[in-house]
């Protein structure tokens, strides 16, 4: 998958995207990113929506860990973080939504 357009947490088209009746290419999937700052800490929460998601489908079934984002979309989201604090809060999956 070669990212086309990062702008509104849009996925890449992929190697053979669907298309619309007028020719537009559907993007695979759109995917979301919160960070939380609270006494001193940082919590963070992923979520990788495939085209297909339904529209009432719980959160929970798409969390993922912004590593996967990122990899996915071939942008580092927090370039300013430190790198010790970048590869574990990037790293995890958070268990649930808030």
């Amino acid at each position: 998958m070669r990212p086309r357009d990062l702008g509104g947490g849009r996925a890449g088209f992929g190697e053979r995207p669907a298309r619309l009746r007028g020719g537009v290419a559907v993007l695979e999937a759109c995917w979301m990113v919160l960070l939380d700052e609270d006494g001193g800490g940082v919590r963070a929460l992923a979520f990788w929506f495939p085209q297909d998601t339904p529209a009432h489908a719980p959160l929970e079934h798409y969390l993922t860990n912004i590593d996967r984002i990122e990899a996915a979309i071939g942008f580092d989201l927090f370039p300013e973080l430190p790198d010790p604090a970048e590869a574990v809060l990037e790293a995890q999956t958070a268990p649930r939504a808030w």
